[in-house]
């Protein structure tokens, strides 16, 4: 992997773990997606959960990780992406927000619950430093030097199938390209949905992320014993 996309993917692991302030607006109905949608069933690796989530026809999906999967047309599996931003239009991921990696703690938990109860303070303080925390560690890898991106932020709230989503919509500028994320995570189960937007292209999966979290069941195959997961059997 080239430094380019390392510095790239670190940049894009952040903004995908952790959510902060914006614009605010009151509860919205989901309505209708923008286009023909179809139910798939995708497990993650070591099938540790098995997803059923809708998606447009002609995409496809496939396991990320443990607890995470991810879909994307099928005619975009084999296209080469120089950087990590530049396939995000494409690619939907699902994935636990209480297990990343390893269990969060009990204080992350909580921010995320204010984040469904609209107080942001925290997730504001809590970005500005993992944002610095990222910069310092590329600069120590790198020979050029990383700034810590500056990240605009808006969010709704929507009443959905299940219960309550957040989505977070954000942007930020890194190697002179600019990238538009959407976040939607579901306050009744703790998975949120990632896409981003790109005008240039027919369909991105910004436009139909806030339809995949609302269709999104989960059957989970493990325990957490002193914070780690064991798969059930």
């Amino acid at each position: 992997m080239n430094k380019k996309m390392s510095l790239s993917i670190a940049f894009v692991g952040i903004t995908l773990l952790f959510l902060m302030t914006g614009c605010q607006s009151s509860k919205s109905s989901v309505g209708n997606p923008p286009v023909s949608m179809k139910t798939v069933t995708q497990n993650s690796k070591e099938d540790l959960a098995t997803f059923e989530f809708r998606v447009p026809e002609g995409w496809t999906s496939g396991p990320e990780d443990n607890l995470a999967v991810i879909a994307c047309p099928k005619d975009a599996v084999e296209k080469k992406f120089e950087t990590t931003e530049d396939s995000l239009p494409f690619t939907i991921g699902i994935a636990n927000y209480y297990y990343p990696a390893l269990a969060i703690s009990e204080e992350d938990k909580q921010m995320y619950k204010d984040l469904f109860a609209g107080k942001t303070s925290a997730y504001e303080e809590h970005m500005k430093q993992s944002f610095s925390n990222a910069a310092s560690m590329l600069n120590s890898e790198s020979s050029n030097e990383v700034n810590t991106p500056k990240v605009d932020f808006k969010y709704q709230h929507y009443n959905g199938t299940y219960g309550k989503i957040t989505e977070v919509q954000y942007s930020y500028t890194y190697n002179g390209k600019k990238t538009n994320i959407i976040q939607c995570y579901r306050e009744d189960i703790p998975y949120l949905i990632t896409g981003a937007f790109d005008d240039s292209i027919g369909l991105s999966s910004g436009k139909i992320a806030l339809w995949v979290a609302d269709s999104l069941k989960v059957t989970e195959h493990f325990t957490v014993k002193d914070n780690v997961i064991q798969k059930e059997g």
